[in-house]
């Protein structure tokens, strides 16, 4: 970062004596600069908290409600606020990025915050306060308000506190005595440092009225005016100092005095330890030590004039005594910021567009009609829309991949784990094995692979038509119910679509667990996952209803080790309402119906291979093309369906009727 850039800083933050080290920091974006691994986060941290304590101690000041104060915080200290200011001070041009990085809001936020952060490090409070105001963080609304209370507060405030003293012209000041009980005597010797403070006390008593000192005041007033005047205690340390040096007495100068005492006012806090234990001789030429001792005068007593300026600064202690809660919960709402931000920015391309994309490239790399010509037209898509917001994303995410290539790659993927055996794991069953097998053997199924998804879903059909969903033709498509349900649903009240379903549950967990006792928890715990799978079923049924057994095998269920699309989970396909599913297939239907039924047509006799154990030797053209080559080839071409061919003993391929 260039000297020009710091500058530029300092200015803008009207602070002269701000460190380029931290100005450096407050403006490195994380990963930027390898001697600040972490950019300005922690510093980031840091300015909101000091930006909230100093909102609350303006308004503490101005006697604001805490309503209006906690206003003001919740509004002018939010993570979008600051880069507002940010971008209207124009500190973008200030940051300093990494090789990929962009001015963000969250990266002008923590800049202006980080800066803040090293105003108060360097200046204090006092400094933040003035700092928020320039920046132009209260120009508006309620921080309007805040911004012109404090101000006038301030100013009536604004009087420095003084204290009346004599006019002084020696240039130095004899304070202290020594101990006539305790001190040993002096030999009767010339002195020159006893003469020369001799002859300066009388200079000083020649020039200012008439003070008398006693023998009771055995302190030293010790005055070293670049040390913290709060940290110095003038009673031991002055007693201390005389002991050790046994009659020598310190001197100050009286412009030390009087510069101190005629101070600025943001000075006064770290002076009030001193005003109250100095001598009152001090404030009242005409006060006499010999009327009032000065081992009676109270050092701890305040002045009066600045029992205000005491209180506000314990108003300000107890304030400042929350502020790691408030760091805590500025936290909590900058990161629920970002993740809302993060949710709209990845809105503005969900994955159906991403496979759009994909397929959209393919069709031009092989010169054939594109989607929106095609599956994809605007009435098709103002459909899916229509759906709702809640289900309108999947539901087109389904149009784009369903039959793609992507869902050929899954297909071949399949078919070569089915003829790998796995002698612990039986998955291939014979047309008489039972539901009851079938289904123990499914549930311990890693439902990640492509091959035993298809098996899963497969044989779940199997057990709901079994069991006597959808029975009720292609009317009732989407709402299945048992056949034979009229005659038993007589003396039972409630919905009659309710009860069939309930019906249709019951008989799929009598032929899976067929040995469960109804009164367990078991066994409640199992129906209430058997009515999932029968919702899921039920859906699954009105799509072969629609195309084919074999659309199974066209719903990429996951993401495959060879495919890098999104799958589409069962839970997603499930939580599909029953209308929006109906509607949908319509316009899946209308689409592109006429090419889904021959796929599936085509992959009947592949589908009975991967299912059942007696078409184990079957072949099929698929199972012996590279992922990369499907992927190639775009959705509805000749060279997809070709895919599906059985394989020859002589390697050529033929369609299987």
């Amino acid at each position: 970062m260039s000297d020009i850039a710091i500058g530029e800083a300092r200015m803008l933050l009207d602070v002269s004596e701000l460190p380029a080290n931290l100005i450096r920091e407050a403006l490195t974006v994380a990963g930027a600069d390898s001697k600040f691994p972490e950019g300005f986060k922690s510093l980031a941290q840091l300015g909101a908290t000091y930006i909230d304590a100093a909102f609350q101690e303006m308004g503490y000041k101005g006697s604001l409600s805490r309503e209006l104060i906690s206003d003001v915080m919740g509004n002018y200290n939010t993570m979008k606020y600051r880069a507002v200011v940010a971008r209207k001070l124009e500190i973008q041009h200030l940051i300093k990025y990494g090789i990929n990085g962009k001015e963000t809001e969250k990266t002008l936020s923590f800049a202006i915050s980080a800066l803040i952060a090293t105003v108060h490090l360097t200046r204090g409070p006092d400094a933040v306060r003035a700092c928020v105001i320039k920046l132009g963080f209260l120009d508006e609304g309620p921080g309007l308000q805040m911004r012109q209370k404090y101000e006038a507060v301030t100013v009536e405030h604004s009087v420095p506190i003084t204290i009346n003293q004599p006019s002084v012209t020696a240039p130095l000041v004899q304070i202290g005595t020594t101990r006539n009980e305790q001190s040993p005597s002096l030999p009767d010797q010339p002195n020159s440092q006893t003469e020369a403070s001799s002859s300066e006390n009388d200079s000083f008593h020649a020039a200012t009225p008439e003070t008398s000192l006693t023998s009771e005041y055995t302190g030293l007033i010790p005055f070293d005016l670049p040390r913290e005047l709060d940290d110095l205690d003038l009673g031991n340390r002055g007693t201390d100092h005389f002991e050790d040096s046994q009659g020598v007495v310190e001197t100050i100068h009286t412009s030390q005095i009087a510069n101190a005492f005629n101070s600025e006012p943001q000075h006064i806090p770290h002076a009030l330890p001193f005003f109250n234990s100095m001598p009152s001789f001090l404030e009242n030429p005409d006060f006499s030590v010999q009327e009032e001792p000065l081992h009676g005068l109270n050092f701890y007593q305040r002045p009066i004039e600045v029992e205000d300026d005491i209180m506000a600064l314990e108003n300000e202690q107890s304030c400042i005594e929350n502020l790691s809660d408030m760091a805590r919960k500025r936290k909590a709402i900058d990161e629920n910021y970002a993740r809302k931000s993060k949710r709209v920015n990845t809105a503005v391309r969900p994955r159906w567009a991403v496979s759009l994309a994909k397929e959209m490239e393919r069709c031009q790399s092989r010169k054939t009609r594109m989607p929106p010509d095609v599956f994809f037209r605007e009435d098709i898509k103002a459909r899916c829309a229509a759906t709702g917001p809640r289900f309108s994303d999947l539901l087109t995410l389904i149009l784009v991949q369903i039959a793609d290539s992507s869902s050929f790659v899954c297909l071949r993927d399949a078919i070569r784990a089915s003829k790998t055996p796995e002698l612990d794991k039986p998955r291939k069953f014979s047309t008489q094995t039972s539901m009851g097998d079938r289904f123990n053997i499914l549930e311990r199924l890693d439902g990640e692979i492509a091959y035993n998804a298809l098996l899963k879903r497969y044989h779940l059909l199997e057990l709901f038509t079994n069991c006597g969903g959808n029975a009720g033709g292609e009317d009732m498509t989407v709402i299945p119910y048992a056949a034979d349900n009229t005659t038993s649903q007589g003396g039972r009240r409630g919905n009659p679509i309710r009860i069939a379903l309930a019906e249709v549950t019951q008989r799929m967990m009598t032929k899976a667990f067929p040995s469960l006792s109804p009164d367990t928890e078991e066994y409640q715990s199992r129906k209430r996952t058997m009515n999932r799978y029968r919702a899921l079923a039920s859906r699954f049924q009105a799509l072969v209803d629609k195309f084919g057994r074999a659309i199974l095998c066209f719903i990429q269920p996951c993401q495959g080790k060879s495919v890098s699309n999104w799958g589409i989970s069962d839970n997603k396909i499930r939580e599909i309402s029953d209308i929006s599913l109906k509607d949908f297939i319509e316009v899946l239907d209308q689409s592109q119906g006429d090419y889904l039924r021959s796929v599936c047509a085509g992959a009947e006799p592949l589908l009975k291979c991967l299912v059942y154990e007696n078409s184990a030797t079957a072949e099929f053209a698929i199972e012996h093309t590279e992922a990369a080559d499907i992927l190639q080839l775009p959705k509805g071409s000749d060279e997809l369906l070709r895919l599906l061919q059985h394989t020859s003993e002589d390697g050529t391929a033929s369609e299987i009727r």
